[in-house]
């Protein structure tokens, strides 16, 4: 009896040749050392800081940690600007169990208690969104700077972010505040793994994902 004829999916497994181990072998350990090589500068490419010299505002994100907050105040006392603004979307947590109801107050409640002059402090809170939440904090902001009727020659501001967030913020801030306004940005180490390794520790690695991620949907049009 003849041997039944091969499957197509066998045929195409015979009339096709793949990688030995020999093409395998060096080929990943290339992308092994590309990967070593870029892991550092992939962190610091988005974990960005550049200032704008005697920035009149400083910004801070509401949602990020205390010590970003606080690092924060330290850029405004530094530049001797004229107010520190706190954006954020409403508390996604304990809401119900305070007064406060959004990460904007929240941050400007801690930094009245850390000493700053309540005068100094603006807080600027966002609508609740399902998305872009970035944009919609930076659109509050703008509304919020163009309600203070700010003269062109002291339109500028400081962002202060946490770590990988930099690249992203500042590039959506810039897109919603528009050519009028400078942007400057400050990325806060994030204390719980260090920037060399991050590939090493989950936040690291998580963080760095995700804004690769998003920053690529902002690029792309998105947030």
């Amino acid at each position: 009896m003849p041997d039944p004829a091969p499957s197509s999916h066998a045929r195409w497994f015979r009339l096709r040749r793949f990688p030995t181990w020999r093409l395998w072998l060096p080929t990943v350990a290339v992308l092994l050392g590309l990967f070593l090589w870029l892991g550092p500068k992939v962190h610091g490419w988005l974990a960005v800081t550049e200032r704008v010299a005697e920035a009149r505002y400083v910004v801070v994100e509401g949602w990020a940690a205390d010590y970003v907050i606080l690092a924060a105040e330290q850029e405004f006392d530094d530049l001797n600007a004229k107010l520190l603004l706190t954006t954020g979307l409403p508390l996604d947590r304990g809401a119900t169990l305070s007064e406060i109801k959004d990460f904007a107050t929240l941050s400007a409640n801690t930094l009245a208690k850390s000493g700053m002059k309540p005068r100094s402090i603006y807080p600027v809170p966002a609508p609740a969104v399902a998305r872009e939440r970035t944009a919609a904090m930076a659109a509050a902001l703008k509304k919020a700077l163009d309600g203070l009727n700010i003269p062109a020659a002291d339109r500028s501001i400081q962002l202060v972010t946490s770590s990988t967030h930099a690249r992203r913020s500042r590039k959506v801030y810039q897109r919603e505040l528009g050519p009028d306004w400078q942007v400057g940005v400050v990325s806060i180490a994030d204390p719980s793994y260090p920037a060399e390794t991050w590939y090493r520790y989950s936040s690291g690695a998580k963080g760095v994902i995700d804004e690769l991620v998003a920053l690529f949907i902002v690029v792309c049009g998105g947030e």
